[in-house]
């Protein structure tokens, strides 16, 4: 890079400091001579506050600039902002980014010569002013004390001058073959008209819808796009040549079920799953496999790995299928036409079929669909789980079914290895995602159990990395692509370097349709739904409280940094946004708790870092769940799960940090749901009999929302709506409010007790009388069925598209027969806009990384961008 001379003589370097102290004391850059002249320099803030207002527009930006900066810019900025702007002072011919403070301007980096040339060509035809935006991860780049080194720091230049002018700087600049592009930020308020943009109409208009970080395609989601057409491919996968036909299965299954008829697709899944189970089928399959992507392993194939992925969506019934095949191959082998012989005579060998899910939650799922489909004691289940672990591994060979969750199982392996001591007929992972991390213990676990036949559950069987993959393929023991070698050489490598898009995803794909079938949801015939957004605005008294958390958050932030601890910005961010959101949703009726740290007895013996209490495992890639401070416990107080990565935590975690309330906590709790004779929702526990009491003036614009439309719609006969929030304070509020208005309610939240939930469910689908349920998200969203609901209420906008999805799919599923409506509620001017601008992003750009780690820092990024509300 070029740097442009000044003229003058060489002067010492000074720091930010001494500039400031010096008040004219000029920028030099030492090492070359004659670079800097004296210029007063513009007085101008870092917020951009003296910058011309609605007369000036922005014609667009210079992209490619760079800067050479001496010294770190004197600035106090949120610690969520993504970019910060900077005025550029001139000083004969040569540009400089500058700051205000204190009323003294002072400037901190020299601009490179190309785009000066490109700032000369156009600064004499008017009044133009140039501002340079630079990203907060370029400025934390440069060195905060005083240093002879110089930091290049990559920069963009926005123009703005007067509308009339718009097309001679255009002009000028394409005659220089310079573009002007979309800004990266834009000063609220500020049109934005670029005259190198193509108007139809031929009239410019104001372009700030385009004002954002560049969202051009790139290669990995290019990939990511290829892979969902890949995966939404698979439901044609080819079964000719499988020893079972549907007849047979219809029959079998019937044999097992009660009054279940299983459907067509459900039919074929189990065709496939035991067609992958039969040795002849799968050597076939694997041989062919082999032949297309490289045939000189077709012949040293070793024995297959029975078994496969089954990645239907939700919705389409993979519990009531993996069942149906369990019953199906339980009957050939009784039969005689499937012989079942372990690897080794030495080891215990079970009838039984292993399943590993997420959560108790999903444990009770299972064993309740296995009650309602089958004939009774036509598949026998043991549950090992907690106090019903079985000490004894022969305790569980004779039975069908074994139900554990991941959590148990990786206890298991650390322990007494029961489950690892058993020859297993079957290993079926459900939410088969748990295991991608094969460097986690969970994976190691997993992968540990003997099998003769291994099937792994999962809507996305890739996620973050094509890895993903490989971990499921390395369970299933599928044969060399389960190694990292050779599945970087034959699967990866041709996808970074193939010539053609569909080249390049070419072994890829043979690999998919030979291990995995996967149906979309094209096969439901649902009703139609309808998706309403209610836009809620925060009273004077919710945004002024809002606006103190903001504060708060800064000032921590600068303390942390004042004090040079090794501070986790992610942390903070996120417990700002988590207090934030909890305001949207609580209004004045919940004071945000006051923190005192209280270190857990773990951290006084130097233990591990993290949650010490947890019923699940953590996913070690989320920040959330791995934090160095112990007072993060307190921003997952009443929540039962982890907003970012969906792990289950408790109240205990929570625990951790000793908060207090400003208000009372009398004859309150928040955990099951029981009926009074009255027929309104009372809460009550079995820890305690107390209810949480709320200030009688607290008020909450967004819980009054909810009411009045919950009231509306009970008013029509037969409606019944669910209510699901992340908080279980939130449903402590929404119950009280609906009481008042004498509305009958019931609720199910992380508390609630498997025979306890099954009771309010079927109460809350037989009983006209109970219109409303409520639920928090990670209670409701998996696992349960509510078809006799036709209205969904989503209080706030949820990290996870996935699991609004999963929420919604409650409700809308097999078994819906009316249409059903969707109320969605974002509160405007706040954070909450931008987490349902964050789920559209993801959506739109999903980036797969094609290596076996995914970029660090996407989370703080994500953070950051919903704590941004600069651009709303």
């Amino acid at each position: 890079m070029e740097w442009l001379p000044s003229r003058g003589k060489k002067r010492e370097a000074g720091n930010v400091e001494n500039e400031f102290a010096s008040k004219r004391r000029l920028l030099e850059k030492p090492g070359q001579s004659a670079d800097f002249v004296s210029l007063d320099a513009m007085d101008v803030d870092v917020e951009g506050d003296d910058l011309p207002g609605r007369q000036h527009i922005c014609y667009g930006t210079l992209f490619s600039a760079k800067a050479q900066a001496t010294s770190a810019p004197r600035h106090s900025m949120p610690p969520w902002t993504s970019f910060v702007s900077f005025p550029i002072t001139e000083r004969d011919g040569s540009f400089f980014l500058s700051q205000s403070f204190e009323g003294i301007s002072a400037e901190f980096a020299l601009l490179d010569v190309i785009t000066t040339r490109h700032l000369n060509a156009v600064r004499n035809h008017g009044d133009l002013t140039f501002t340079a935006v630079v990203s907060s991860a370029s400025l934390a780049k440069i060195p905060r004390q005083s240093s002879r080194k110089k930091t290049i720091i990559d920069i963009t230049i926005n123009i703005l001058g007067p509308e009339h002018l718009a097309k001679t700087v255009g002009n000028i600049l394409a005659d220089r073959d310079s573009c002007l592009q979309h800004p990266n930020y834009l000063e609220p308020d500020i049109e934005y008209k670029n005259p190198h943009y193509f108007y139809p109409e031929g009239t410019m208009a104001d372009l700030r819808r385009f004002v954002g970080p560049s969202t051009k395609i790139t290669d990995s989601v290019q990939a990511s796009q290829k892979i969902n057409q890949i995966l939404e491919a698979l439901g044609d996968v080819p079964t000719a040549g499988f020893h079972v036909d549907d007849l047979d299965i219809a029959e079998t299954a019937s044999r097992f079920l009660s009054s279940t008829r299983l459907k067509d697709h459900q039919i074929l899944g189990v065709r496939y799953i035991l067609g992958r189970e039969d040795m002849a089928c799968s050597h076939a399959m694997d041989r062919d496999l082999w032949m297309l992507i490289d045939p000189q392993f077709a012949s040293r194939l070793s024995a297959p790995g029975l078994g496969g992925i089954l990645g239907d969506v939700m919705g389409l019934g993979k519990t009531l299928t993996m069942l149906s095949a369990i019953a199906c191959a339980k009957q050939r082998i009784l039969e005689g036409t499937v012989v079942d012989s372990p690897e080794s005579p030495d080891i215990l060998k079970a009838q039984a079929t292993l399943v590993v899910l997420p959560s108790r939650q999903l444990l009770d799922v299972w064993d309740a669909e296995i009650k309602r489909h089958f004939r009774h004691e036509s598949l026998s289940v043991v549950l090992f789980h907690k106090d019903n672990r079985c000490k004894d591994p022969r305790g569980l060979i004779a039975c069908d079914v074994v139900l554990t969750t991941y959590h148990t199982l990786a206890a298991d392996w650390k322990g007494s290895k029961v489950l690892q001591n058993v020859l297993w007929s079957r290993v079926v992972l459900d939410e088969a995602h748990w295991i991608r991390n094969q460097s986690t213990g969970l994976f190691k676990a997993a992968a540990g159990l003997k099998a003769m036949r291994r099937w792994c559950l999962t809507g996305t069987p890739i996620q973050n990395t094509l890895h993903d993959l490989r971990a499921l393929l390395k369970f299933l023991r599928h044969g060399p692509l389960s190694e990292s070698k050779y599945f970087e050489k034959y699967i990866c490598q041709p996808i970074k370097s193939g010539p053609t898009l569909d080249q390049s995803f070419r072994n890829l794909q043979i690999l998919l349709r030979t291990v995995c079938l996967r149906r979309t949801e094209a096969l439901l015939s649902l009703p139609s739904s309808t998706t309403v957004t209610i836009q809620n605005t925060l009273s004077p008294e919710e945004s002024a409280a809002y606006k103190r958390i903001e504060t708060q958050c800064q000032e921590e932030f600068e303390r942390q940094l004042c004090s040079k601890s090794k501070v986790n910005s992610s942390t903070i961010l996120f417990q700002t946004i988590m207090k934030l959101r909890r305001l949207c949703n609580h209004g004045t009726f919940v004071t945000e708790t006051v923190t005192q740290r209280s270190p857990s007895p773990s951290r006084k013996r130097g233990g591990s870092k993290g949650l010490a209490t947890m019923q699940e495992p953590r996913d070690p890639s989320c920040n959330l769940c791995n934090p160095d401070e112990e007072d993060i416990a307190a921003s997952l107080e009443g929540v039962d799960e982890c907003p970012l990565c969906g792990r289950r935590v408790t109240d205990t975690a929570a625990s951790q940090s000793t908060s207090t309330r400003r208000w009372l906590t009398v004859d309150g709790a928040r955990n099951g749901c029981s009926i009074t004779s009255e027929g309104n929702g009372t809460l009550s526990p079995t820890s305690s009999t107390a209810r949480l009491a709320f200030p009688p003036t607290g008020y909450s614009s967004k819980l009054t929302a909810v009411t009045d439309n919950i009231c509306e719609s009970c008013a029509l006969p037969g409606n019944k709506s669910i209510v699901f929030s992340s908080w279980r304070t939130t449903l402590d509020i929404l119950g009280m409010l609906l009481t008042e208005r004498r509305i009958s309610w019931l609720r199910i939240d992380g508390g609630v007790t498997s025979t306890t939930r099954s009771a309010i469910l079927s109460q809350f689908n037989e009983d006209e009388s109970f219109p409303v349920l409520l639920l928090t998200i990670d209670s409701g969203a998996v696992g349960l069925t509510i078809t006799s609901a036709n209205r969904v209420h989503l209080v706030e906008p949820i990290y996870n598209p996935a699991t609004e999805a999963q929420a919604i799919g409650r409700v809308l599923r097999i078994g819906q027969t009316r249409p059903v409506t969707i109320i969605k509620y974002v509160t405007e001017k706040t954070v909450e806009p931008n987490i349902i601008a964050l789920q559209d992003r993801k959506r739109r750009l999903a980036k797969l990384s094609l290596d076996d780690q995914v970029t660090e820092g996407d989370s703080l990024d994500d953070l950051k961008f919903v704590l941004d509300t600069s651009r709303s």
